[in-house]
C-alpha cells in the first residue's frame, strides 16, 4: 500500500503534525484549526466523514502523528450492453454514483444484485460481469458489461401431484398472469398463496414447493402478450398496454411467435381433504365459523378440535349465547360441528345513570363505555375510570351489566406562559389554545417546542422549571402554567472541519459556510442556503459537536462538488418555428473560485440566439455576487415579438441574511414587431433592493433610442392564525414613464398575475404605464409542507393613476401548494368575476412555481 505522508505544520513550542494516509485527501482546513489542545475533538470529527474508513493518532511529546485511511472513491461507471434498463437505472440498483466512496469492493456482490434485479423484471438469462479497477490516487473505475438476454412472458403453469383440484382455479389462486412478464419473485410467493388456497380448501396435510422453471422458446403465436388472462377486462387491457409499453419490441415478437417463454412448475402434495360441516348454527355463518379454525395446522387430532371448539364456544358466549353447547365428531376424514345455540341473553346496561336494553354483545358494551370515557376525558376528566360488575340471570335469559364511572376532577388548564423574553412569538401561540380542558398531547408539544427552540439558539444546558397554580372550583380543578426558563451560558461556535473540496479553493467554500459568534440553526441554515445558492456545489452535509467542556459547537462541513463541465444537445421541430437544434455547454467552478460559465446556442428557421454568460454568487467574499452576459434573444408576447442583442451586467450586495442591494447595466438593441413596431438601442441602468419572500423595489432608467424612467414595486405580508391556518397579502405596484416602449409596459393576466384571465389579456394590445395588483390568499395546512389555498385576486393596468383602483379585473381560484426550499409548487384553478353567469370554458388551470424574489 502506498502511503502519503504531510508535514502539516509546526506550531509554536516546537508542536509538528504529520499526516500518513494510504491514498491522497480531499482538500481541508485541518492545518487551519488542529492544535495540541483540540486534536482529539477534531479528529473525532474526521472519523465521520463517509470516505473515511479508519483514523489513528498517536502523540509522541512534540509530534502528532496521524493515519488515516481512506476508501477509494467512484471516478467513473462505464456500462456496457444494457439495453432495456438506463445507464442510470443500473446504478441505482446497484447503489452506487460518481464521486460516493466504494464500501464493498467485491465485484460478486454488484454481479449478483443486478442479476437478481434483471430475474425480477423477466430476464431470466441475463448476465453480468463487474470489474473495478483501482488506481494509486484511490480513484476507482466500474467496467460493468451486461448481457440483458431475451425478456420472458409467463405462457403457463404446471402443476405436478394435482388430482383433486382444477388447474384454471389453482392459476387464479396462484396470483399469476398468463401473459405478464415473468416475475420471479411473484412466482416464489405463489408457493405460499397455493398452498393457503388448498388449506382453506379442507387439504389441511398439504404443502406446495417450486420444483423448477422451464425456459422454451415460443411455438404459437402468444396473443397473451397483449391480452392476459384475468377475470377482468380493464385488468387484461392495463397488464397487456404496460407490457407494450415497456417492451414493445419483445411484446410484438411474442404476438408473431417469436419471443421467449417460462413455465413455472409446482409441485403439490395434496393429502386427503378433510369436509368441515356445521349443524344447528344460525348466529354465526360457516364461513365465519371456518375462519375460526387454524388452517395452518398439519392433519386434525383431538387436541385440535378440542381448540376449536372452545374457539366457537367463547366467540357465542361473547355474542350472549350463555348457554351454547358445542360438540363434534371425526370419521374419515369428515368434521362435523354440531352446535347447540340456545337462547341470546338480553343486556341491561346501567351506565352514567341511563339504562341501555341491547342484546348481550361484549364488543359493543364495552363501546358504550369507551365512549363515555372519551367524552370525559375531553371535558378534562382525566383520569376517569370505570368498574363493570356483571350479573347473569339464567332463568330470565338477561344479563345486568352494571358500569361505575368515577369522574375524579376535572382538570382545565387556564394559562399557560413562559417568562423568558426568547419565547414572545410561542407565548402569543399558546395563548390561543387556552383555557382548554387538560391535554397531555398539547402539553407535551408546548415542552418539546421550548426546548427545541433553547437548542436551536445554543443554550445547550438550558433548565425548565414549571410552576402550577391550582384553583379548586366546584368539580374543576384550574390550572395556570409558570414556565421558568433558565438558559444558561449561550455557546459560541468553536472550530469549523472543512473536508471534500476538489477543484474549490478552501476561500470559497469560508464563503458559503455562515459563522457569527453564537451558535443558532438559523445559521446552519444559511449556510446550506448558500451552498445551493453558488450553484457549484452538489451537496453540504453540516454536523454539530457540542464541547460542553468549553461551552462550543465546533461543526463538520463536508462538500460534494458538482460535475464541472455539462453538454446538452436537442433537435426538434413545431409549427412556430420550423426545425430547431439547440446545443448548451456549462462549466462550473472555473479557477476553482466558483465562477460559472453557460454557453447556449439555438437555430431554427426563424431565428439564431446565443447567450454566453459569466457568474459568480460569492464575488469574492460573501456578499458580493455578480454577473455578466452576451446574448441576443427572443421573447413572444400576447400582442408583439420582442428580439434583442447586446451585453449586460449587474452587480448585487448581501446587506444582511436574505437582504439584497443590487445595480445592473445592459446595452442593447431591440426589435419589437405586432401591435407596436420599433427598432433602436438601448441603455438601461437599475437598482434594486429586496428582502427574500417580503419586499423587491426595482428602478430601471432607458437611455438612447427611447429616454424612459420604470419603476417596479412587489410586496408579500404573511400572517399564521390557530394552529394550520394562516393567510397571505401579495401586492405589485408599477409604473413607466410616458416614452417606454411596448416591452417595459405592463400586462397582466396568466399564472402569475390575474390567474383568471388569460396571458396579458389585461392592457392588450399596447400595455399601459402603471399596474396595480392585490391578492389575498388564505391557506390550511395539510401536513408541514402541503396547504391548501383559496385567493381573490384584483388588479388593473391603466395610463393614469385616478383609473388604476376604479373596477378592478377579478377573480378566484383555489389551489394546492407544496412547499419547497426555491418557492411554492402549486396548481391552481381560477375563475375571472365579470359577471354572475358561470360558464366552465372560462376556468384557467395552471401548474407553476412561485419562486422566492
Amino acid at each position: 500500500m502506498i502511503f502519503f505522508l504531510f508535514l502539516i505544520f509546526s506550531l509554536s513550542f516546537g508542536f509538528e503534525v504529520y499526516i500518513k494516509s494510504n491514498y491522497p485527501l480531499k482538500k481541508d482546513n485541518l492545518r487551519h484549526v488542529i492544535n495540541e489542545k483540540n486534536y482529539a475533538k477534531i479528529l473525532e470529527m474526521l472519523k465521520q466523514i463517509p470516505e473515511i474508513r479508519e483514523v489513528r493518532y498517536e502523540k509522541r511529546k512534540d509530534k502528532l502523528l496521524i493515519y488515516v485511511e481512506r476508501y477509494p472513491i467512484i471516478k467513473e461507471i462505464k456500462i456496457k450492453g444494457n439495453v432495456f434498463l438506463r445507464d442510470e437505472d443500473v446504478k441505482n440498483v446497484l447503489g452506487i454514483e460518481e464521486g460516493i466512496p466504494l464500501i464493498e469492493d467485491n465485484p460478486k456482490t454488484y454481479e449478483e444484485i443486478l442479476e437478481k434485479y434483471y430475474k425480477e423484471i423477466g430476464f431470466l438469462n441475463a448476465d453480468t460481469k463487474v470489474n473495478i479497477s483501482l488506481d494509486d490516487k484511490g480513484n476507482a473505475i466500474f467496467y460493468i458489461n451486461i448481457r440483458e438476454g431475451n425478456l420472458y412472458f409467463l405462457e403457463d403453469i404446471q402443476f405436478e401431484g394435482v388430482k383433486k383440484l382444477q388447474k384454471k382455479e389453482l392459476i387464479k389462486a396462484s396470483g399469476l398472469v398468463i401473459g405478464s412478464i415473468f416475475d420471479i419473485d411473484k412466482v416464489e410467493d405463489a408457493e405460499e398463496n397455493l398452498e393457503n388456497f388448498y388449506r382453506k380448501k379442507g387439504f389441511f396435510e398439504s404443502f406446495v414447493y417450486l420444483k423448477g422453471i422451464k425456459k422454451e422458446k415460443l411455438k404459437r403465436k402468444f396473443r397473451e402478450a397483449l391480452f392476459p388472462e384475468t377475470d377482468s377486462f380493464l385488468k387484461s387491457l392495463s397488464i397487456g398496454l404496460k407490457n407494450l409499453v415497456n417492451h414493445p419490441l419483445a411484446t410484438l415478437k411474442a404476438l408473431i411467435g417469436k419471443g421467449k417463454v417460462g413455465i413455472p412448475v409446482y409441485e403439490v402434495y395434496e393429502g386427503e381433504r378433510y369436509e368441515l360441516k356445521f349443524l344447528g348454527n344460525k348466529f354465526f355463518s360457516d364461513e365465519y365459523l371456518y375462519s375460526l379454525f387454524d388452517i395452518n395446522t398439519v392433519g386434525v387430532d383431538i387436541l385440535v378440535l378440542e381448540g376449536f371448539k372452545d374457539k366457537i364456544e367463547e366467540e357465542y358466549r361473547k355474542k350472549g349465547f350463555f348457554d351454547v353447547n358445542v360438540e363434534y365428531e371425526l370419521e374419515d376424514h369428515r368434521i362435523l360441528i354440531k352446535i347447540k345455540e340456545g337462547e341470546r341473553y338480553k343486556a341491561k346496561v346501567y351506565i352514567n345513570g341511563k339504562k341501555i336494553e341491547i342484546p348481550y354483545d361484549e364488543e359493543k358494551i364495552q363501546d358504550l363505555i369507551s365512549k363515555e370515557i372519551q367524552y370525559l376525558e375531553k371535558m378534562g376528566y382525566v383520569t376517569a375510570t370505570y368498574e363493570l360488575k356483571k350479573k347473569i340471570n339464567k332463568d330470565k335469559k338477561e344479563v345486568n351489566v352494571h358500569v361505575k364511572i368515577n369522574k375524579g376532577m376535572r382538570y382545565i388548564v387556564w394559562s399557560f406562559k413562559i417568562e423568558s423574553e426568547l419565547f414572545e412569538d410561542l407565548n402569543e401561540k399558546i395563548s390561543l389554545k387556552f383555557p382548554k380542558a387538560l391535554d397531555y398531547e398539547t402539553l407535551d408539544e408546548i415542552y418539546k417546542e421550548i426546548n427545541k427552540r433553547l437548542r436551536e439558539k445554543g443554550y445547550f444546558d438550558a433548565k425548565v422549571f414549571t410552576d402550577i397554580r391550582m384553583q379548586k372550583v366546584k368539580d374543576a380543578l384550574l390550572m395556570f402554567y409558570k414556565v421558568k426558563v433558565i438558559p444558561g451560558e449561550r455557546y459560541e461556535y468553536g472550530d469549523t472541519l472543512i473536508y471534500g473540496l476538489e477543484k474549490t479553493r478552501l476561500k470559497e467554500a469560508e464563503y458559503v459556510l455562515e459563522k457569527e459568534k453564537y451558535f443558532s440553526k438559523e445559521v446552519e441554515e444559511r449556510s446550506v442556503w448558500n451552498a445551493i445558492e453558488s450553484e457549484i456545489f452538489k451537496s453540504l452535509r453540516l454536523e454539530d459537536y457540542v464541547d460542553r467542556e468549553s461551552k462550543k459547537v465546533h461543526r463538520l462541513a463536508y462538500f460534494q462538488e458538482k460535475k464541472r463541465g455539462v453538454i446538452g444537445l436537442s433537435a426538434g421541430f413545431n409549427t412556430f418555428e420550423g426545425f430547431k437544434l439547440s446545443a448548451e455547454l456549462s462549466l462550473r467552478n472555473l479557477l476553482g473560485i466558483g465562477l460559472i460559465n453557460t454557453n447556449t446556442f439555438s437555430i431554427s428557421e426563424k431565428y439564431e440566439l446565443y447567450r454566453v454568460s459569466f457568474k459568480d454568487n460569492f464575488l469574492f467574499s460573501r456578499r458580493f455576487f455578480g454577473e455578466t452576459s452576451l446574448f441576443k434573444d427572443y421573447e413572444e408576447h400576447d400582442t408583439y415579438e420582442l428580439f434583442t442583442e447586446g451585453f449586460a451586467f449587474s452587480l448585487g450586495y448581501r446587506l444582511k441574511p436574505f437582504t439584497f442591494v443590487g445595480i445592473s447595466f445592459s446595452n442593447f438593441e431591440a426589435k419589437t414587431t405586432g401591435a407596436e413596431r420599433d427598432k433602436g438601442t438601448y441603455r438601461k441602468l437599475g437598482l434594486s433592493f429586496s428582502v427574500k419572500e417580503r419586499f423587491r423595489l426595482v428602478l430601471f432608467r432607458g437611455y438612447g433610442h427611447r429616454n424612459y424612467s420604470k419603476i417596479e414595486l412587489e410586496g408579500k405580508i404573511k400572517k399564521e392564525f390557530f394552529e394550520k391556518f394562516g393567510s397571505r397579502l401579495k401586492f405589485s405596484y408599477g409604473y413607466a414613464t410616458k416614452k417606454a416602449p411596448i416591452f417595459e409596459r405592463f400586462f397582466l393576466g396568466g399564472y402569475k398575475r390575474m390567474k383568471g384571465y388569460t396571458y396579458e389579456s389585461i392592457g392588450s394590445p399596447l400595455g399601459g404605464r402603471q399596474m396595480l395588483y392585490i391578492s389575498p390568499e388564505i391557506y390550511y395546512l395539510l401536513n408541514r409542507n402541503l396547504e391548501l389555498i383559496t385567493f381573490l385576486e384584483l388588479g388593473k393596468v391603466e395610463n393614469k393613476f385616478p383609473s388604476l383602483y376604479k373596477n378592478m379585473k377579478k377573480d378566484i381560484g383555489f389551489s394546492a401548494g407544496f412547499r419547497t426550499p426555491v418557492g411554492l409548487i402549486r396548481g391552481d384553478i381560477a375563475y375571472p368575476l365579470e359577471d354572475f353567469k358561470v360558464k366552465p370554458s372560462r376556468l384557467k388551470f395552471y401548474l407553476s412555481v412561485e419562486f422566492f424574489f
